[in-house]
């Protein structure tokens, strides 16, 4: 295994969350920064052996493990050039919809808007990779149709299974295969035909059923000893959604249901796996609902007010989690740390962007990037 003889596991997961990856990339990239501190010739990817990612996460994730061409024990791209990347090519998803094609789907024409050719820069980023190749153990999350349970593509599999060693490109398609966006991700191999949707249909966060695959693939190493860190978004405060239910439309009721049902929110996901794992951090901004859903809602380029109010609240969290961030960043490269005083901060480091307006005023340097995955 590639972990043999370590006494724990450090595992590394990205949400998905369509245009909230923004959030997650500048939200890991603020941890690296910290980390860069402590030595500022290691890439956050590095401090890590495994990682997972789930739809949007999926994307981020495969950036990060991809082999550098001259030297496959090296890594292609940092997480800088992987933000270029990520701004550069999502921003382009968008222009290839229209309301049009949102009516298409309301009417029945068609049931899909996007095409594989519209997500090109994937194959652009993963090139040729295998799972075998990744210069991390990488796990990525898909939702097996004709199973109805989650598909792990995995880096320890495809090691130990050939028939198992498909292309990364293939794997981060088949996670964000999000049904009226795109159709079914469909994978060939010598004895089957996999089918997939978005890894997002069973949670937003890949850890649910990734971790449970990680671990069983080493059994000798204590989960109570694992650092597992979890970088995504929350949805905010739901509750004049669910409030005023009985009084909207059946549509109404379905669409906003739909929109919020997938995600965890950060107590209820610490305490599902603190009770295995003790040392989780769940890193991550409270998106506030109505700004979530215009950007969600718009056909083209979104809201640009609204986005560039998430970016501030963003940037706020980061700002305001400084200590914490510092901290963890401590307890990632094994330095000394007080347990007690990160555990304080990490309550503490819970950012609820009740005021947006408010915030854009003060962080409000943002620039708009979108995309719809």
């Amino acid at each position: 295994m590639f972990w043999n003889g370590k006494k724990k596991l450090k595992v590394l997961a990205f949400s998905g969350g369509a245009e909230m990856g923004e959030v997650s990339i500048r939200i890991a990239k603020a941890l690296e920064d910290h980390l860069k501190k402590l030595d500022s010739q290691k890439n956050l990817i590095e401090y890590f052996d495994v990682v997972t990612g789930n739809s949007i996460g999926s994307i981020i994730t495969s950036c990060l493990v991809v082999p550098s061409d001259k030297n496959p024990k090296k890594l292609k791209f940092t997480l800088d050039e992987c933000i270029k990347n990520f701004n550069k090519d999502l921003n382009s998803i968008n222009s290839n919809i229209n309301i049009w094609d949102k009516l298409s789907l309301i009417l029945n024409f068609k049931n899909h808007i996007l095409e594989e050719k519209d997500v090109v820069f994937i194959d652009n980023i993963c090139g040729n990779t295998k799972l075998s190749q990744t210069v991390i153990p990488i796990n990525i999350v898909s939702y097996d149709i004709d199973n109805a349970t989650s598909r792990i593509w995995s880096t320890i599999d495809a090691k130990s299974d050939k028939k198992k060693d498909f292309y990364l490109k293939d794997a981060v398609k088949a996670s964000i295969a999000y049904p009226g966006l795109f159709d079914s991700k469909t994978t060939k191999t010598k004895d089957n035909v996999l089918r997939d949707y978005d890894g997002g249909l069973i949670a937003d966060s890949p850890l649910p059923m990734a971790l449970p695959h990680i671990f069983n693939q080493e059994n000798n190493i204590p989960k109570e000893e694992s650092l597992i860190i979890s970088i995504g978004t929350t949805i905010g405060n739901a509750k004049y959604v669910l409030a005023d239910m009985d009084d909207d439309s059946f549509v109404e009721n379905i669409y906003n249901i739909y929109k919020i049902s997938s995600q965890i929110q950060k107590n209820t996901f610490d305490k599902l796996i603190k009770t295995f794992v003790k040392q989780f951090y769940k890193l991550d901004l409270s998106v506030p609902l109505e700004i979530q859903h215009s950007i969600y809602d718009k056909a083209t380029k979104g809201n640009g007010l609204d986005f560039n109010k998430l970016m501030a609240c963003t940037n706020k969290y980061i700002d305001s989690s400084k200590e914490f961030f510092n901290a963890l960043a401590n307890k990632i490269a094994d330095k000394k740390q007080d347990m007690k005083e990160l555990e304080k901060l990490y309550e503490q480091s819970t950012f609820d962007c009740e005021n947006p307006t408010e915030v854009l005023s003060e962080y409000g340097d943002a620039p708009v990037i979108h995309g719809d995955l």
